[in-house]
């Protein structure tokens, strides 16, 4: 059979000595010994061995790249002060400015953000009272812009503060930050106004004590809750407009971005939820007209969204729908326009019409459609004051000989000019303002762009020691994977010179870092020290490891193999694609071209050799009795029927291909995914889930002994329940419910199963009477655990993708034992599954844009927001694929461990998969701190960047995993 099931196939391999290889050569005993002197220090890093030797490899490299990442995302240029009304300016060209008109226009504001409102939701026919409000001009619809990452919380604070914010808020928009950079709530709350909040926690958590009145939605980030946070709001609305003791309310909905996180936006839920907010806008507006008999100052009632949503729901990159979000004015003033305006536009234009200094790090310019009520003299007072604070900031960044050439600078000179003309009231006074608004509007606008582009300051000190150690690491890692000398032990032993050494460089370098550079890594005293001393440490045992390296040795096989060549043509090439934007945004076409090209070549690698065995055994049939004709009768049905699986197989990779459309340029078109998961479609959804949960399970009996299967059935089985209550598939007429019984029964199965294989497996290692079946029995229930629990969070039809992985893994394990011998059948193995996993990772519909994160699976189950069980679920669906594939590859290669020079095939395994995560890694680093200026580092290169350091990330626990359970082994 096809199956190496427990070492079935073995025989047919070759275990020729392919290079001089040894197992893991343990030193014992008095004379294995190293001696030492007394005053030598045996290092704490603990390199006595190869795969610890990797290992610490591998975490040296993760600290240069956290270093990397820690000064490429940087922290924004932000001013530490608060604008005051000082600051407003009282001259223009010897002509005196009228600074009282400068006050508030409006009061009791209603700031409603309606969470991933896209710009074309405005048109919907739900949204009728918002429709009428704009034919009757009683309302203007702008259309704003919005900067990457697409995300809540660095939306909010663009909208409050004017500002850019840093991309890496997207880590922060699951915790909890404090905004204390100047904004419109902290300017309303120095003039002792009172601001009233129910949404959204973020706002909250970044004005903790900030609110008069707060109702917060706790579960902010639950995607479940499409109704019940948003009719919380709505409730406690109707007290709030009653009250209206409030000179702000900030209004945040939910319900429409919880939809479009697990349905996309062209659920039918999302029709309800427009109507839901049309709703509430005709409530607030109606309660508007009524204070406007009896306020002196009319009310100002803005709706808007924090960002948009991507055509197949979530959001976080930088497509149209992500980018473009209504801005919708009620009760001022105002003129329609086509114009595009910036989300950082709103603060500065806010705080003009409230008469308040506009803050301080704001950088956006005025929406001038918004000041129609404002007199001519004090829309251009407005402007002249906002333009004056964009100048003041860029002439901190370029000299005044070069500014003065700019065309913004003359714009704004120009400007100046025809308002001091305009107050003089010299010459036609429309000309002259109308003339004077443009320029002023048009050099804010550039000023804007041009401090958006300065606003992230590089690190480029702390960018300088990531790369160069990584590059150092990556160098000495691959040297030393295919060095001769592998399996050696290699001792690091540091003796007192060497440790005066690293504290004499560690002060060295930190001065010369500290002192001569704006280092983001100078943090107190004693934390900068102990960082300044592990690189120091880091790059000593570099060395050390490199000087213990013996030369390349690269066996003879791998240079008379073509399938080797075109495997390292492969990696080469992709590493080197990831220099286009173009290769990173379409990147899985590349490994879709690279691993079916891999299938298809072992597949047909495969066939060959069993023909050229076939013709030998027709040859042997005529000398041999008739028992044997039968058992080779017998082998000849499993070879066509392998054939057979391996064309079943490539057939089953197509229809994965077409599951989930990903990528940008295609991601819009529908694939079998939409299909199934239609309303309509949901009885084909059922057929095939149950198709899919059956195939896994069949394939997973091959890891498991009897007891464990059946409880891997029943798990299967809760897995379809809970998707029935859910909606997602049918069963005997049950109707969909929020009941979470099926889950909790469902993680008791899953207890049962660790406890009844971990349990014997740990007493028999304590007892030291375990065997190698004992461990081969512990890696197929890890393979066992993670498919099923995958197969939970999965989106019902992606169930299928894991029986497809295990299927793939199977096939190509048991073609690379019958071709391939040594060394070079554990290099294609491993290569081979790697890629698989970064194939599938694609097939599940993921790419590198942080909008594909399925949200929805870190809510399995859960009935509130918990950060780490979110996270975990999250990590493991995201990545399913990579990591599925590398328990497989575990448990294929103990398989494989049948004597001494086989033990190290794991420790070698993890010298490739390191090799085969830093290479592109490293190289990516130099192609990211090259494109730093370019038009797409933070929607294209960015995103990826945060993808691969999460993916460096997670392969080290998974080495780690690998180092733990080879030294549990030996």
């Amino acid at each position: 059979m096809y199956r190496n099931n427990r070492g079935n196939n073995r025989g047919s391999m070759s275990r020729s000595g392919v290079g001089n290889f040894r197992g893991n050569d343990r030193r014992s005993g008095p004379g294995g010994e190293r001696n030492m002197d007394k005053q030598q220090i045996r290092s704490l890093i603990g390199c006595d061995g190869y795969d610890q030797t990797i290992v610490n490899l591998f975490l040296s490299f993760i600290f240069a790249a956290t270093i990397f990442v820690y000064g490429f995302f940087p922290v924004s240029f932000k001013s530490g002060n608060f604008a005051s009304l000082d600051d407003l300016p009282d001259v223009v060209h010897n002509v005196p400015l009228n600074t009282f008109g400068y006050r508030p226009r409006h009061s009791h504001s209603v700031l409603m953000v309606i969470d991933a409102m896209r710009y074309d939701f405005t048109t919907q026919h739900e949204m009728k009272y918002s429709t009428k409000l704009l034919k009757s001009e009683d309302a203007c619809l702008f259309r704003l812009n919005v900067q990457p990452p697409t995300v809540t919380l660095p939306r909010i604070k663009a909208m409050i503060t004017g500002t850019v914010p840093n991309f890496i808020d997207v880590v922060l928009n699951l915790g909890n930050s404090e905004l204390k950079t100047d904004s419109i709530v902290h300017q309303l709350l120095a003039k002792n106004e009172k601001i009233s909040f129910c949404g959204d926690n973020t706002w909250v958590k970044m004005f903790p004590n900030k609110f008069h009145r707060q109702l917060e939605n706790m579960d902010s980030l639950f995607v479940n809750d499409f109704y019940e946070g948003d009719k919380n709001i709505t409730h406690r609305l109707e007290s709030e407009l009653k009250s209206a003791d409030w000179d702000l309310l900030i209004l945040h909905y939910l319900g429409l971005d919880h939809i479009g996180h697990v349905e996309g936006p062209k659920s039918s839920k999302i029709h309800s939820k427009l109507q839901e907010m049309d709703n509430v806008i005709m409530r607030i507006h109606l309660e508007i007209l009524e204070w406007k008999k009896r306020l002196k100052l009319p009310p100002l009632f803005l709706i808007t969204g924090d960002h948009g949503m991507r055509d197949t729901g979530g959001h976080g990159g930088s497509t149209y729908g992500e980018v473009n979000v209504p801005l919708m004015v009620v009760g001022v003033g105002c003129r329609q326009s086509d114009e595009i305006y910036q989300q950082i536009d709103i603060a500065p234009t806010v705080s003009v019409l409230l008469g308040l200094p506009i803050p301080d790090s704001s950088i956006g310019s005025l929406i001038v459609d918004m000041l129609v009520d404002l007199s001519y003299e004090d829309q251009l007072y407005a402007l002249r004051y906002n333009s004056d604070r964009l100048l003041k900031m860029i002439s901190e960044k370029i000299p005044q000989n070069q500014l003065e050439d700019e065309e913004f600078f003359v714009q704004l000179t120009e400007a100046k000019v025809l308002h001091a003309k305009f107050l003089r009231k010299t010459e036609n006074l429309e000309v002259t303002y109308r003339r004077c608004r443009l320029l002023y509007s048009s050099s804010s606008r550039a000023m804007s762009d041009l401090l958006a582009t300065f606003f992230a300051k590089y690190d480029q000190a702390s960018i300088a020691v990531g790369v160069l150690l990584m590059t150092a690491t990556c160098a000495v890692l691959m040297r030393f994977v295919m060095s001769e000398k592998f399996s050696v032990p290699i001792t690091v032993d540091f003796t007192t010179s060497t440790a005066v050494s690293i504290l004499v460089l560690s002060v060295v370098l930190k001065y010369l870092i500290c002192e001569l550079t704006d280092c983001s890594l100078c943090f107190t005293h004693w934390i900068t020290f102990v960082i300044f001393m592990v690189i120091v440490t880091v790059t000593l045992f570099l060395v050390m490891i490199s000087r213990q390296t013996t030369s390349l040795h690269i066996p003879s096989t791998f240079c008379n193999s073509k399938l080797i060549w075109f495997l390292v043509f492969a990696i080469l090439f992709h590493t080197v694609s990831l220099a286009s934007s173009s290769f990173v945004e379409e990147e899985h076409q590349t490994w879709y071209y690279i691993t079916h090209t891999f299938l298809f070549t072992i597949c047909i690698m495969s066939f060959k050799k069993r023909q050229s065995d076939q013709w030998l055994l027709n040859a042997d049939l005529l000398k041999i009795d008739n028992r044997k004709k039968r058992s080779n009768a017998r082998s000849f049905i499993e070879q066509y029927f392998f054939e057979f699986i391996w064309f079943i197989l490539l057939k089953f990779l197509l229809l994965g291909r077409r599951l989930n459309q990903t990528g940008d340029k295609w991601l819009s078109l529908p694939d079998i995914g939409d299909f199934l998961m239609m309303e309509q479609h949901r009885f084909w959804n059922s057929c095939f889930v149950v198709i899919s949960l059956c195939a896994m399970i069949y394939k997973l009996t091959e890891f498991n002994g009897t007891l464990t299967n059946v409880l891997t059935f029943t798990a299967a089985v809760l897995i379809y329940y809970y998707r029935t209550l859910s909606g997602s598939v049918y069963f005997a007429g049950i109707k969909p419910s929020e009941s979470y019984s099926s889950i909790t029964i469902f993680w008791l199965n899953i207890l049962e199963i660790a406890c009844i294989n971990y349990v014997p497996i740990f007493y028999k290692y304590l007892k030291k009477t375990h065997s190698k079946a004992d461990i081969q029995s512990t890696l197929g229930v890890n393979v066992t655990m993670f498919c099923i629990v995958s197969a939970l969070l999965h989106k019902p039809h992606n169930i299928f993708l894991n029986f497809l992985i295990l299927l793939t893994c199977g096939m190509v394990n048991a073609s690379c034992n019958q071709l391939f011998g040594g060394r070079t059948n554990l290099f294609v193995k491993v290569v081979g599954h790697f890629w698989i996993g970064k194939m599938f990772f694609f097939y599940q519909g993921n790419s590198n844009s942080l909008a594909s994160i399925d949200l929805n699976a870190g809510y399995v189950g859960l009935q509130n927001f918990n950060f780490y069980a979110v996270g975990a679920y999250l990590t493991l669906n995201t990545f399913n694929g990579l990591i599925l594939t590398h328990f497989v590859l575990l448990y294929y290669v103990f398989d494989e461990q049948n004597n001494d020079r086989s033990k190290s095939d794991i420790p070698y395994a993890m010298g490739l998969i390191s090799c085969l995560v830093i290479l592109p890694f490293t190289f990516y680093a130099f192609v990211a701190i090259w494109f730093q200026s370019h038009i797409f580092i933070w929607t294209v290169f960015s995103p990826k960047l945060i993808y691969e350091f999460y993916h460096l990330v997670l392969v080290s626990f998974l080495i780690l995993f690998t180092r733990i359970f080879h030294k549990f082994v030996n």
